[in-house]
C-alpha cells in the first residue's frame, strides 16, 4: 500500500493570499498576507484559558501566536511544506489520525451517546453528604471476603432494625480516619467518589442506607446525608471533559469492543498469518544479531533482513499480501518498532496482524470519505502548523546557532560575576550524636580547647568515617549547619547546640573562603547551555521583528482589552 502525499492546501492557499488592504472591523491581528479575529486567536489559546490570564500572560500569549504565525508563512514561502521529511510526517498523522477517527465512529460513539453524556452531566452537578462503614477483607486472623461480608451483613441488619449509623460506624468501621466522625467521607461528586460505589450512592436518596457493597478496600455500606446541586459550565463547553471522563472510567469495555471489531476485521478480510515463513525469518535474524553482538560489531536491522535469501510471503488478506521486501520498502526509514518484533514469532506475527488491520481500517475511514470531516480537518491543521513551525525554528534558528569555544570564554568572561560564581564557602566539622546530654558534654568540652577532630573520631555518630569533616559547604547545604557555619568565626566552635533531624551538632569552622568565579573548564557545560539560550532567544526576536516589518504585523491591542 503505498503513501498517498497529501498537503493542507486550504491552509497553504489561505497564508499566500494577499488579502485587501481593508480588513473587517472584528479583525484584531492584521498582516499583508491576512487577518485574525478572536475566532482565529482561541483555536490555539483556549477562550477560558485565555480571558482569566493576568494582563502581562494575555500579552505574551498574543505576541507568541503572532510569532508562529509569521514563522509558519515564512516556512511556506521557503518551501518548508515541500520536503520529503515533512510530507511523511504528514502521510503518516493523516493515517493515524483516520484509524483513531474511525475508532471513535464505530466503537466510542456505540457507548458515548448524547444520553450518556447529558446523564453524566446530571450526576455532575450532584454533590453528596456521604458517610460508609467500611469492613476490610483484612483481619487479625487473614484474609477473608466470606469473613468481612458476614460482619458487614449483621451491621446492615442492625441498622435495618433502627441503629445509628454513626454509632455503628465509631465502633465497626475499619476506615479509622472516618470512624470517629461517625463515618463521613465528606461532599463527595462523580468524579471524587470511588469508582466501585458510585451508581449505588447515586441511586440512594437522602437518608437511605445501602446492602454493603464491595470493592477492593472491602464491603461498603452507605448513607446519604444530604444531596445538593452546583453550578457547572453549560454541557456543550463541559461536554469534552465528560466524554474523556466516561472512557476512563469505562476503558474495558470499550477495549472489548475494539477487539471484537478487530476480530470481526480479521475473520472478514481472513488475515492469515504464515507461520513457518515468520518462524524461518525471526528464527535467522535472531541468530544474525546475537552473532554480530558477540563479536562487537554494529547491527543494522535491515541489512540483516536484505541478506535474508527468502523472500516468502509472511501474511495474507482478501486483497493483499506481505513479503519480506513489502516490509523492507515500508520501515526502511522508520524501522524502530518493526526491528523489535523480529525476536520471536509471536511478536512479529502481532506486529504484521495489528499493521494489517490498521491499512485496512485506514482504507475504510478513506471510503467513509473521513478526511473531509471537522474534526480530521482540525486535527490535521494543527500538526501542520506545528510540525511546520518546529522544522523551521530548528533549521532557523537552532541550528543557525554553533559557538566555538572562543566565543564561550568571551561570554564566560563577560557574565562570570552574575552567572557563574561560586558561593562563599567554610570548612567545616562536626560531631553529630542522638543524646543531647551526651552532646552538651561534648560541646563543653569542645569549647573548653579539646582536640576537635579526636572528639569527633570518638563521639560522632554520623561522617564517622571522614570524622565528621564535610570540607567546604555553602549556606544552603546539610540543613541549616551551611547557615550557622557562615555565621561563625574561622576557629571557633559555635556555641550553642544545633538541632539536626532528631540529633544534635557540635560545629568547628576551620576556614573560610570568599565568593569567587567558577572555572572556565568547570562550568563550561553550563557556559554552552545559557550562551545558547540567550544566543537563540535573540536570533528568534531578530527573525521575529524582521517578518513582523516584512509582513506588516498590526495588533490592534485596544479590541483586546489589552
Amino acid at each position: 500500500m503505498k503513501a498517498n502525499r497529501w498537503f493542507p492546501i486550504a491552509i497553504v492557499i489561505s497564508l499566500l493570499a494577499i488579502s485587501c488592504t481593508k480588513y473587517p472591523e472584528d479583525a484584531i491581528i492584521t498582516t499583508n498576507f491576512k487577518y485574525y479575529t478572536t475566532k482565529d486567536l482561541y483555536k490555539y489559546i483556549p477562550r477560558d484559558s485565555f480571558i482569566n490570564l493576568g494582563e502581562n500572560s494575555r500579552k505574551k500569549k498574543i505576541l507568541e501566536f503572532c510569532k508562529e504565525e509569521l514563522f509558519l508563512k515564512d516556512a511556506i514561502d521557503k518551501g518548508y511544506n515541500k520536503q520529503s521529511k515533512i510530507a511523511k510526517k504528514l502521510n503518516d498523522f493523516k493515517k493515524t489520525s483516520l484509524i483513531n477517527i474511525y475508532f471513535e465512529k464505530t466503537v466510542l460513539d456505540s457507548f458515548v451517546t448524547e444520553d450518556t453524556l447529558r446523564d453524566l452531566y446530571e450526576k455532575f452537578k450532584k454533590v453528596i453528604t456521604l458517610r460508609h462503614i467500611l469492613i476490610s477483607f483484612r483481619t487479625k486472623m487473614g484474609y477473608s471476603k466470606e469473613l468481612a461480608y458476614q460482619e458487614a451483613e449483621r451491621i446492615y441488619q442492625e441498622l435495618k432494625k433502627g441503629a445509628s449509623f454513626e454509632k455503628l460506624a465509631r465502633k465497626y468501621s475499619c476506615d479509622k480516619k472516618t470512624a470517629d466522625k461517625g463515618g463521613l467521607l465528606g461532599n463527595l461528586t462523580w468524579n471524587t467518589m470511588l469508582p466501585a460505589i458510585r451508581e449505588t450512592v447515586y441511586s440512594l436518596k437522602p437518608g437511605d442506607i445501602s446492602e454493603p457493597i464491595i470493592s477492593s478496600m472491602g464491603y461498603h455500606i452507605l448513607k446519604v446525608d444530604s444531596v445538593t446541586e452546583r453550578e457547572l459550565p453549560p454541557f456543550e463547553k463541559y461536554r469534552n471533559f465528560l466524554k474523556d471522563t466516561f472512557v476512563k472510567t469505562n476503558l474495558r469495555k470499550i477495549r472489548k469492543k475494539y477487539r471484537e471489531m478487530v476480530n470481526l476485521i480479521k475473520f472478514d478480510y481472513d488475515i492469515t498469518p504464515k507461520k513457518f515463513a515468520i518462524a524461518r525469518l525471526t528464527d535467522y535474524y535472531g541468530r544474525k544479531v546475537k552473532s554480530l553482538r558477540k563479536e562487537g560489531e554494529k547491527v543494522d536491522g535491515i541489512k540483516i533482513l536484505k541478506l535474508f535469501p527468502l523472500n516468502e510471503v509472511l501474511i495474507t488478506w482478501k486483497g493483499g499480501k506481505y513479503t519480506k521486501k513489502d516490509l523492507i520498502l515500508k520501515y526502511e526509514h522508520s524501522p524502530k518498532r518493526f526491528l523489535s518484533s523480529l525476536f520471536s514469532p509471536l511478536s512479529l506475527t502481532t506486529f504484521l496482524e495489528e499493521d494489517v488491520v490498521n491499512d485496512l481500517i485506514y482504507q475504510k475511514a478513506l471510503r467513509m470519505k473521513l478526511d473531509t470531516t471537522k474534526e480530521f480537518s482540525s486535527r490535521y491543521e494543527k500538526f501542520f502548523r506545528t510540525i511546520l513551525i518546529k522544522e523551521y525554528r530548528t533549521n532557523e534558528i537552532v541550528n543557525s546557532v554553533s559557538p566555538d569555544d572562543s566565543s564561550l570564554f568571551l561570554f564566560y568572561q563577560k557574565h562570570k560575576d552574575s552567572l557563574y560564581m561560586e558561593p562563599p564557602k567554610a570548612e567545616v566539622r562536626v560531631i553529630i550524636v542522638s543524646s543531647e546530654p551526651l552532646a552538651k558534654e561534648i560541646l563543653k568540652k569542645a569549647l573548653a580547647g579539646e582536640n576537635f577532630e579526636k572528639l569527633a573520631e570518638k563521639y560522632t555518630e554520623i561522617f564517622k568515617s571522614q570524622k565528621g569533616y564535610l570540607g567546604y559547604i555553602s549556606d544552603k547545604q546539610y540543613l541549616n549547619l551551611g547557615k550557622i557555619a557562615m555565621q561563625t568565626p574561622p576557629g571557633k566552635v559555635y556555641s550553642k547546640l544545633i538541632p539536626y533531624g532528631k540529633s544534635f551538632a557540635i560545629l568547628k569552622v576551620y576556614q573560610k573562603k570568599e565568593a569567587s568565579p567558577y572555572p572556565f573548564q568547570e562550568v563550561k557545560s553550563k557556559v554552552k547551555a545559557d550562551y545558547l539560550e540567550q544566543t537563540r532567544k535573540k536570533l528568534e526576536e531578530n527573525i521575529f521583528n524582521s517578518l513582523s516589518e516584512k509582513f506588516k504585523l498590526k495588533i490592534h491591542w485596544e479590541k483586546l482589552n489589552v
